[in-house]
């Protein structure tokens, strides 16, 4: 409104001009806004799968300790799911420190733990404090890997939680 009260050449230029160019000076920071919220979308969308991967593996993995004789079928299943997580958190996260020259340091480095403490337990008839102590390293790698990847989420608290340890 200034510009057309105040725009004294001829035919009003300088505004015509300016009106003509305010699409498209809104047009690309707004495309560029939603390019970012898009990446983050699809990031978020898939740290989540990663998310459901994790947990199934460290899931299976830990029930299987359970068992008394681990058949080899199962073992091997669980130690190639374990393995994929690996790769998927790979695919998913760059390594720390990574640059030109360097490789860095894998991001979320006890899964590596868990694949190896049970690709050492075996399969077969296996002794229950073998199994007990297995189980207990599977458990304390994975409490180190959730508290630390659940940080890469924004997660809100409840507004309404359901606990018997809440006072009200």
């Amino acid at each position: 409104i200034i510009l057309k009260v105040v725009d004294n050449t001829e035919g009003q230029k300088i505004y015509s001009t300016l009106k003509d160019l305010i699409p498209l000076i809104f047009a690309i920071p707004l495309g560029y806004l939603g390019f970012c919220f898009n990446n983050r979308r699809a990031f978020i969308e898939t740290k989540k799968k990663l998310w459901n991967l994790l947990v199934n593996v460290v899931n299976d993995a830990t029930h299987s300790t359970y068992s008394e004789n681990i058949e080899e079928p199962i073992y091997r299943k669980n130690l190639k799911n374990i393995g994929i997580a690996i790769d998927q958190i790979r695919a998913t996260y760059k390594n720390v420190g990574e640059r030109d020259g360097k490789i860095g340091l894998y991001p979320f480095e006890p899964i590596k733990e868990i694949y190896n403490q049970y690709f050492e337990m075996g399969f077969g008839k296996i002794d229950e404090i073998k199994r007990d102590n297995v189980r207990d390293s599977i458990l304390g790698n994975w409490k180190k890997i959730r508290k630390e990847f659940l940080h890469e989420f924004e997660r809100f608290e409840p507004e309404h939680p359901v606990s018997k340890y809440i006072r009200k």
